[in-house]
């Protein structure tokens, strides 16, 4: 529920809150009315009721129910030599009173939301951890119309444009997921920051090198591997392979691994 729900007795609402979201609970036998932040701030102040101006000490036995939800991004390390040169980038959910615009990176609303969902996963195991990085996780997205909403957006999203950026996922034998990435945390917010403009890789970010590593995914892997031992032999290779498999780096590393010196690249279009 977007806002802020305002409990009060039947009959009441639709007077003081006249032009709001108004609905009714069966179960409770109340009525509420649902708005912004914004207008709660003025409303709670003063408000008309029955020719009245009611000061807010007035409004006793009302209950204001926060209803504020967002998804957070959050970036972090464990210094042992299991999860060395590696970073998870997870989500939290953090509930809130403050505007979207007020929410910055790194506050302490956004660490305390951290902590506690990753204290829930590793306190049990005594592990000990390092938040480096945290982030609401909201975007901007048009629709159909033309006109923009905003939206959150899950770590699925973050991992996909570093998996599509050429960075390795590791992934581990037992329960630890797979949000685990190889990348440093200058790039692991850059991958953050290609979400919330809607791109699928961080190629037009600058990365936190002058070059960026390629590590091919196991499937990509067989296939140069693959290759390079057909063409000891013979001069084709038919790679059948879905979009988005990584095909022309692929192709570029079979070139650099047989020390090609000319290539000709063509592309037979409709």
């Amino acid at each position: 529920m977007d806002g802020v729900t305002c409990m009060t007795p039947i009959g009441q609402t639709k007077e003081v809150f006249d032009g709001f979201n108004l609905f009714e609970d069966e179960k409770s036998n109340a009525n509420y009315v649902k708005f912004k932040i914004g207008v709660l701030r003025k409303v709670l102040h003063t408000y008309h009721y029955g020719g009245n101006m009611m000061s807010s000490n007035m409004m006793v036995g009302m209950a204001f129910e926060d209803t504020f939800a967002y998804k957070l991004i959050y970036i972090m390390s464990i210094d042992d030599s299991q999860h060395k040169g590696l970073l998870k980038i997870g989500e939290a959910t953090i509930k809130t009173n403050s505007e979207i615009d007020e929410i910055k990176p790194c506050c302490h609303e956004l660490n305390i939301a951290a902590k506690q969902r990753i204290d829930s996963y590793t306190k049990t195991a005594a592990i000990s951890y390092n938040l480096l990085y945290t982030e609401l996780a909201v975007r901007k997205e048009k629709t159909d119309s033309g006109s923009e909403v905003i939206k959150s957006f899950s770590d699925h999203k973050v991992h996909d444009v570093l998996t599509n950026s050429g960075f390795e996922r590791k992934e581990f034998d037992d329960a630890r997921g797979k949000e685990w990435f190889v990348v440093d945390l200058i790039t692991a917010r850059s991958a953050i920051a290609a979400v919330k403009e809607n791109r699928t890789s961080i190629s037009q970010v600058k990365l936190a090198s002058k070059y960026a590593p390629i590590i091919f995914r196991p499937e990509q892997e067989a296939a140069i591997e693959q290759t390079i031992k057909i063409f000891k032999d013979r001069n084709r290779m038919l790679w059948n392979a879905k979009m988005r498999f990584g095909k022309t780096l692929c192709a570029l590393e079979v070139i650099k691994k047989l020390q090609l010196k000319k290539v000709l690249l063509l592309h037979t279009g409709r």
